[in-house]
């Protein structure tokens, strides 16, 4: 079931959260960028899926995934509070097709609580042209089954198939 939706087409849509601790996981739209996102929910502790695309002007789609590569050597590991709670991420690389588009990337954030609880995200980047498609699968409390692989390549199919460029 959608939870959350969101288009605009002149500033930015949250892709990665918010994350001070981790400055590459920073929105990456803004001016002259063209988004839209849905966020899918099992239920309140998830898994939450979300699927965004972003239409970048010439040149920002490649800076973008260069930031959110960047992630994964800048930030290997952080701390965040999330709900009040502090929460201890660690960033490591993940396998995805090559064959996605210009650029892929993977990574799969790790967080612990004092509490015991885990929170888990699958994230999945794509650069097609000047678009960039955002995949992402968390879970609180258990482990995802990685379904962003796995759904990268469908999403990319879709978008060369209905969008000019992608």
């Amino acid at each position: 079931m959608p939870i959350a939706a969101a288009t605009n087409d002149n500033g930015a849509v949250t892709l990665g959260g918010n994350f001070p601790g981790c400055p590459s996981l920073d929105p990456v739209t803004g001016d002259g960028t063209t988004a839209a996102a849905v966020t899918y929910s099992k239920g309140a502790v998830g898994p939450y899926l979300t699927h965004a695309l972003v239409h970048f002007p010439t040149g920002g789609a490649a800076t973008a995934m260069d930031r959110l590569a960047a992630a994964v050597t800048t930030c290997k590991s952080f701390s965040q509070e999330l709900a009040g709670i502090t929460v201890r991420f660690t960033l490591a690389p993940t396998e995805v097709p090559p064959t996605l588009g210009q650029s892929a990337f993977g990574v799969r954030m790790t967080g612990d609580t004092d509490f015991g609880i885990a929170v888990t995200a699958d994230i999945v980047a794509v650069r097609r042209g000047e678009f960039v498609l955002w995949l992402n699968d968390m879970t609180v409390g258990t482990t995802p089954a990685g379904m962003v692989t796995t759904l990268a390549n469908a999403a990319a199919d879709r978008c060369a198939s209905r969008i000019k460029g992608c």
